[in-house]
C-alpha cells in the first residue's frame, strides 16, 4: 500500500475525530453513571456522605458529646437532661444528631449548627441559655426548666448561664 502526504492527513484527522468521539461518549456516559448506580443503592445508603459535624468546645471533663444519636434517643436525651445541664442537639444531615451535654458556665463558639435544632437547660438559679448572633447580640434564649426548639441559622454562639 503506498501513502501520499493527503492519506496520512486524513488518517490523523480520522483519529482525532474518533478520539474526541470516544471522549464525548464517555463524558456522556459518566453523566448518566452516577444517578443509575444512586437509584441501585439500598435508601439511605450515601446521606452519611452529605451530612455534616456539628461542633462546639466542651469547657470540662464534666461535659459530654454524642455522636450518630437516632432521632428517638435525641428525644430521651433531651427530656432526661441531667440537672444543672444543658442539653443541646443538632442534627447531622444525614438524619443522626449531634448531642451536647454542658455544664459550665461559658460562651461557646458554634460550628456547622445547620437548621433547626432543640436546647433543654436544667440550670439552676435561674440561669438562662443565651443565643448569640455573628454580632455578639441576643436573639433568643431558653429559661431554665425549657426545652425549646431553635433555628441554628442565625445563632453563632451560645452563652450558657
Amino acid at each position: 500500500m503506498v501513502l501520499d502526504a493527503t492519506t496520512t492527513r486524513v488518517s490523523r484527522n480520522g483519529a482525532l475525530t474518533l478520539i474526541a468521539a470516544v471522549a464525548v461518549l464517555f463524558a456522556m456516559l459518566s453523566m448518566f453513571t452516577p444517578a443509575t448506580a444512586r437509584a441501585a443503592e439500598p435508601q439511605g445508603a450515601g446521606l452519611a456522605a452529605a451530612g455534616w459535624t456539628p461542633n462546639l468546645q466542651l469547657a470540662g471533663p464534666k461535659e459530654r458529646v454524642h455522636r450518630d444519636v437516632s432521632s428517638a434517643d435525641r428525644a430521651y436525651m433531651l427530656s432526661h437532661c441531667a440537672a444543672q445541664y444543658v442539653c443541646v442537639a443538632a442534627g447531622q444531615g444525614d438524619g443522626m444528631h449531634t448531642i451536647y451535654e454542658l455544664y459550665y458556665c461559658v460562651e461557646r463558639n458554634l460550628s456547622n449548627f445547620i437548621d433547626a435544632g432543640t436546647i433543654t437547660n436544667k440550670q439552676t438559679h435561674n440561669a438562662t441559655v443565651w443565643l448569640l448572633t455573628q454580632s455578639r447580640e441576643r436573639y433568643s434564649w431558653v429559661e431554665p426548666g425549657l426545652q425549646k426548639d431553635v433555628d441554628w441559622r442565625p445563632i453563632w454562639f451560645l452563652q450558657v448561664c
